[in-house]
């Protein structure tokens, strides 16, 4: 795991044009490419010290901009920063996360969208001793080594029917011993919902979406038994969907009757269950079947982060 030294030079804007305009939401530590760009804070952390929040905002007010320790704080506003940087306002101490704001393409805030943990054990980190926790140099959420997990409302563009389209970056550091993967899941019920793993076992788990009729089962072609990013995307129409490893189709399956969908919850499979031990870097939902423009999505994506 690498750390973000102070004066991080930031990645060059693609070039892409407004390809994420339409989105149903976005959880990054990047400002995507919108017609509208996104200028509110998009972490809320705490300080380790004495448990101090600040709001945090993008450095700089281009496409691709990220959080380094030279970005704007504020203790009082999400949606305006003061002259306070980052690295002034943490010093050399740790910061959990409470908030990940879900972006959208209007600028504006949805608090249904703002993933939020105000229990501090349960909080992911962000920040250890005064420097920003990086996975192949680019800022990410540290989950740890025990149960953190972030928690938006349901969000209804994924409801069973409806045609969508969700892109990750994530990791697990755990290996292949245990079961501690999931990314994200949208019912805290033990059957009927939506899941995502981030699986280094013979077990192959990508995307499962599970039913009282038939699952949709959404396995990798073979075992991927590494601590590097991947880039997972599952495409989904009416009861059908492929899922993609790294921009490499996986798996095309169905499922039958409905799943639930009534929480989004990033980290854990259930209430404390199957908790990620890695880190996220970007969740990316459209509310439509992204299928014409699913390559060059994953292509943004992959050139942004390098995925190996």
């Amino acid at each position: 795991m690498m750390i973000i030294p102070f004066g991080f030079f930031k990645q060059p804007v693609s070039g892409v044009s407004p390809l994420y305009d339409n989105i149903s939401v976005v959880y990054s530590l990047r400002r995507l490419d919108m017609t509208t760009l996104w200028t509110n804070a998009c972490l809320k952390i705490r300080r380790d010290s004495d448990n101090a929040t600040a709001f945090v905002f993008f450095d700089g007010s281009s496409v691709d901009d990220t959080i380094t320790l030279s970005s704007l704080i504020s203790t009082t506003s999400d949606t305006t920063p003061d002259a306070t940087t980052l690295t002034t306002w943490v010093g050399a101490n740790g910061a959990f996360v409470e908030r990940w704001y879900g972006i959208t393409d209007d600028n504006t805030i949805s608090t249904g969208k703002r993933a939020i943990q105000t229990t501090t054990g349960n909080q992911p980190k962000f920040i250890t001793t005064g420097v920003i926790i990086t996975k192949n140099s680019l800022p990410e959420i540290d989950f740890l080594s025990s149960t953190r997990y972030l928690d938006a409302s349901t969000n209804t563009d994924l409801d069973n029917g409806n045609d969508f389209s969700i892109f990750t970056v994530s990791y697990q550091d755990e290996g292949t011993t245990s079961t501690n993967f999931t990314v994200l899941v949208t019912s805290l019920a033990t059957s009927n919902r939506i899941l995502l793993f981030c699986d280094r076992r013979t077990n192959k788990k990508s995307f499962r979406i599970i039913t009282p009729g038939t699952n949709g089962e959404f396995d990798l072609s073979a075992q991927l038994d590494s601590s590097d990013q991947r880039l997972l995307t599952l495409i989904t129409s009416s009861s059908s969907g492929t899922s993609y490893l790294n921009g490499a189709s996986q798996t095309t399956d169905s499922w039958t009757n409905s799943y639930d969908n009534d929480v989004f919850r990033i980290g854990v499979s259930s209430s404390v269950g199957n908790p990620l031990w890695g880190g996220i870097q970007e969740i990316i939902i459209f509310p439509s079947d992204k299928s014409a423009d699913r390559t060059t999505i994953e292509s943004e994506i992959d050139t942004y982060y390098s995925i190996p």
